[in-house]
């Protein structure tokens, strides 16, 4: 909508009320305005929370230099906060705007006060101050006032912060037909305590198969070791045969060999000779039992020899095979005798 220059209210700007001056940013807020838009910039995809989150690492990580650097500047604006707040409460036009604001809201207050029923006259206290005087008080008052509104608006963002970090996380709403209910809380755990003992129990078995084990081990490592070094005394203790005692126990059995050669000659001897004395003395007997009689003829290996006994009337026929047979059985235990005398010299 058009309007005419004259009906703009750029004409009363002076009888409008000045403002009060505003108060300084704290030395977090400063570094936070400062690097806000760097971080936005390289952390674009990210929420906000996650952003003021970075700055405050930031923040925490800064050197004391850079942040006595924002502490000087915020001390220095707030001297001249003061100075202009306390030119601005000293200010005539300020002081009337103020008093009229105070006056309105007297009779705001007259209209919405409830009087007592008993009673239909109310004393009000008489203020004697100056209410645009800057005192200690005051100050102290309008810094505890700006301090709490700060305090407030940080819980106020901390809260937005919590509540949209909850609406906008990933996770979903538990389902309430998977509720476990206490009883089976409950057996659960029992049977957890159950577990818990028999794995208490099962864990000792382990221990004590572990130390029997070990018990075990070191007797047959201790056995071995009683076993190597008896055997290491035993090889050192045994006799160490050397070339000419190996030449010698040669030529000793050699001997005992040659001399129980001979002396099984002279036994051979010996039976020949008896053999010979007997066949002298009964050539009938030994005809039968061993060799052939002088008178008979010569005859083939395979021929029989038949001869008539006086003994009960009966024929006995031998064979010069049976004949044989009995001589060698009897040459064959001299020989296993002899070679059981050699081995048992061997030995």
């Amino acid at each position: 909508m058009f309007r005419q220059p004259q009906a703009t209210p750029a004409r009363y700007q002076e009888m409008r009320p000045s403002r009060a001056p505003e108060p300084p940013l704290n030395p977090y807020m400063r570094f936070s305005r400062k690097y806000w838009h760097r971080v936005r910039l390289e952390n674009q995809d990210r929420p906000l929370w996650d952003i003021a989150k970075i700055i405050a690492n930031k923040w925490r990580e800064a050197t004391e230099d850079e942040r006595n650097e924002y502490q000087q500047q915020y001390e220095h604006e707030r001297i001249e906060y003061e100075k202009a707040l306390k030119m601005f409460l000293n200010n005539p036009n300020n002081q009337q705007s103020a008093l009229q604001k105070r006056a309105m809201k007297q009779q705001l207050d007259q209209r919405t006060r409830r009087f007592d029923a008993n009673s239909g006259v109310v004393i009000q206290p008489v203020n004697d101050e100056d209410p645009f005087e800057v005192t200690p008080e005051r100050l102290a008052a309008m810094r505890f006032e700006r301090n709490q509104r700060l305090l407030l608006a940080a819980m106020r963002f901390e809260r937005n912060q919590r509540l949209l970090l909850e609406i906008f996380n990933g996770q979903a709403l538990a389902d309430p037909r998977n509720f476990i209910s206490p009883q089976r809380i409950e057996a659960l755990r029992k049977q957890t305590e159950s577990l818990e003992q028999h794995k208490k129990r099962t864990l000792d078995e382990i221990g004590k198969t572990e130390e029997a084990y070990t018990t075990r081990k070191r007797a047959i490592e201790k056995g071995a070791e009683d076993f190597a070094k008896a055997l290491k005394e035993v090889s050192e203790k045994r006799p160490k045969v050397t070339e000419e005692m190996y030449n010698k126990m040669i030529e000793e059995q050699s001997k005992k060999l040659l001399e129980q050669w001979e002396s099984y000659q002279k036994r051979q001897e010996a039976v020949k000779q008896q053999q010979e004395a007997g066949r002298k003395e009964t050539p009938i007997l030994y005809a039968l039992t061993v060799d052939k009689t002088p008178d008979a003829p010569e005859t083939t290996e395979n021929e029989e020899v038949k001869m008539e006994v006086d003994k009960d009337g009966e024929e006995e026929t031998v064979t010069t095979e049976d004949k044989q047979e009995q001589v060698e059985g009897s040459n064959d235990g001299e020989e296993t005798n002899s070679t059981e005398e050699e081995s048992k010299v061997e030995e």
